[in-house]
């Protein structure tokens, strides 16, 4: 004849404390241990209806940028420091450059 047993396992207060403190840790050091991730974002071209326009305001030396559709200003005006003004039109035209050398190799241009 087969008896049935069982067994049981008996925690006091400090032992289950200290594993449900321990699980919590464990589980939040593996969330706080995974980097972040840049998954990117994908642009859209702009309509040719925008127009994107700098403006010099010399009572702030700033330049600011704007886009308007028929006038009407569209989104947060960037306001942007000579140096900054500088870089970035620096960059638009590298991009256009590359832009026009990709499309003369790949016979589009």
């Amino acid at each position: 004849m087969i008896e049935n047993k069982r067994f049981y396992v008996v925690y006091n207060f400090s032992q289950t404390l200290f594993l449900i403190l321990f699980w919590i840790a464990f589980s939040c050091g593996i969330v706080f241990a995974q980097d972040k991730v840049d998954i990117g974002g994908i642009a859209l071209p702009d309509s040719s209806s925008i127009a994107s326009q700098y403006v010099y305001d010399s009572v702030s030396d700033r330049y600011i940028f704007s886009k308007e559709i028929g006038g009407y200003p569209i989104g947060i005006p960037l306001i942007l420091t000579i140096k900054e003004f500088e870089a970035l039109v620096l960059k638009e035209q590298m991009q256009k450059y590359f832009q026009t050398k990709v499309q003369a190799l790949s016979g589009r241009g």
